[in-house]
């Protein structure tokens, strides 16, 4: 058979690869029109507005709650320094994803020599309460919480990517803020969420402390979760600022916290592809340094209208905690909760909400918001830590070696070309602290829990090359560690 010229050759190729070309945009577009829609979606989840229509109403409610205190503007200004700025620089994560402005963060981390600049520059933005356009922006990634039905926009949390430079303005302000509402005791002792020397761990401590103290009495108790529908989206802006006052702040850096609020522009991002648009009018930017703390302040009002039921807080997670023959207080407690939440635009999701009844001969009360009977549950998650009738930590270690179990099964099939010390370390900042959170908790005492626990370790000691018949973790000649055993907190 005679050989084709190449010319032929050249066409045929051509001919071959024209439709696979096709085929490829063709997936791209569609790609890119899966991702458009997904961000859009996202998008018609959060609130249209503030819900914030009385003014004069809302004013009267701050006067009610004024604390007293006060912080100056120039406290603020003095915070304003080199150092507090040059630590704000050295805190921030070294991230190469682009932010609005199109600079990623890492880049700030590298200039750190001209923290004199960075000074003058966040100071005179402080004092002209003036904010660049790409300030106002921000990247929004939709993060499914792991609950409810994907196809549905309000079981996504929206994490806010926004300008490092507005980062740095962020972290100074917050330090500042932090050690004034600290320092005049502005917010409420059962709150455990962002704040220094606390955590859910802290949380979880007090509670169960409450608990295991009222049964021993032979006294049943009354847990009710409350569960609020997008808290930090709903927060109204022209409310925020009335409480701000509450707190004591005033003048100048009210009006920049205000600037900061408002007039905010977001657009979710999903792969590569934006959604349009669209105007922030109520919340706070999730993934920020400022927003814990101004939803922090904004819930306090709230929360202080509780006045015969002992609570917990950890942010917006709420829990009502009442002896069982006192049911008509606790039911009038969360009457007046869900009121003093709905003025202020905050509203409870009765669904999700829930009674466990804890302790012998408990009447098991039906308690209602809304008209609606809350679920009496017998076994719900508390800050990821599973709170069971029987207090026994049996459900929650079947729930944590399983989790844990999932996590080592990807490492091993996603790592096994690495070296010993790199799956080690993996396993250490992956795989341990699913084991070891809050076991000041639920720290197991039957052998047959523990060797569960143990178990996981010893499969992944099993899979090193050359340990197979360790026990447990192996030294690290490296950095002369000791061989470690699992930690199980007493």
């Amino acid at each position: 058979m005679a050989p084709r010229p190449n010319g032929q050759l050249n066409q045929s190729r051509a001919l071959i690869q024209e439709p696979a070309i096709d085929m490829l945009i063709l997936a791209e577009r569609e790609r890119n029109q899966r991702d458009e829609e997904r961000s859009n979606f996202v998008v018609a989840g959060l609130p249209e507005n503030d819900g914030c229509t009385d003014t004069e109403k809302v004013v009267k409610l701050c006067e009610d709650h004024d604390l007293g205190a006060r912080l100056a503007d120039t406290e603020i200004l003095e915070t304003v320094r080199i150092g507090s700025v040059l630590r704000a620089m050295k805190g921030m994560k070294a991230s190469k994803a682009l932010n609005p402005d199109g600079i990623p963060s890492f880049i700030l981390k590298e200039v750190r020599d001209y923290v004199n600049l960075w000074q003058y520059f966040s100071k005179s933005r402080f004092e002209k309460c003036k904010f660049p356009t790409s300030w106002k922006l921000s990247h929004v990634t939709p993060i499914f919480k792991g609950k409810g039905k994907r196809s549905d926009p309000k079981n996504y949390r929206p994490i806010s990517l926004t300008s490092p430079f507005l980062k740095i303005m962020e972290r100074v302000i917050v330090e500042k803020l932090n050690s004034h509402l600290e320092l005049d005791n502005l917010i409420s002792d059962h709150q455990h969420g962002f704040r220094k020397n606390r955590s859910t761990v802290s949380q979880l401590v007090v509670i169960h402390e409450y608990i295991q103290s009222t049964l021993d009495r032979g006294i049943p108790i009354d847990i009710i979760l409350i569960d609020l529908l997008k808290a930090f989206d709903r927060i109204s802006l022209r409310k925020l600022i009335h409480c701000l006052e509450v707190h004591g702040v005033k003048k100048q850096l009210k009006d920049w916290l205000s600037a900061y609020t408002n007039d905010r522009k977001i657009a979710v991002k999903v792969a590569e592809t934006l959604s349009t648009w669209t105007d922030a009018t109520s919340g706070v930017p999730q993934g920020s340094f400022l927003g814990p703390v101004l939803f922090v302040m904004y819930i306090d009002i709230c929360i202080n209208s509780i006045s015969q039921t002992d609570f917990g807080l950890f942010a917006d997670d709420t829990k009502l905690l009442g002896e069982a023959s006192a049911s008509s207080q606790s039911q009038s407690d969360l009457d007046t909760l869900r009121e003093k939440l709905e003025e202020w635009q905050l509203s409870p999701n009765v669904a999700k909400c829930s009674v466990v009844h804890l302790g012998r001969q408990n009447p098991k009360y039906s308690y209602k918001m809304k008209g609606i009977d809350l679920t009496k549950s017998t076994c719900e998650k508390d800050l990821g830590v599973i709170l069971s009738l029987d207090l026994k930590p049996e459900k929650h270690i079947g729930l944590v070696v399983r989790k844990a179990s999932n996590t080592l099964w990807l490492l091993t099939h996603s790592l096994r070309y690495l070296d010993i010390h790199s799956k080690i370390s993996a396993y250490t900042s992956y795989v341990r602290p699913q084991l070891e959170y809050a076991t000041v908790i639920w720290s197991p005492y039957l052998k047959k829990d523990i060797d569960r626990i143990e178990r996981v370790q010893k499969r992944f000691v099993k899979g090193l090359q050359g340990f197979r018949n360790l026990p447990f973790l192996p030294p690290n000649p490296k950095k002369g560690a000791c061989p470690q055993e699992p930690k199980i907190e007493a």
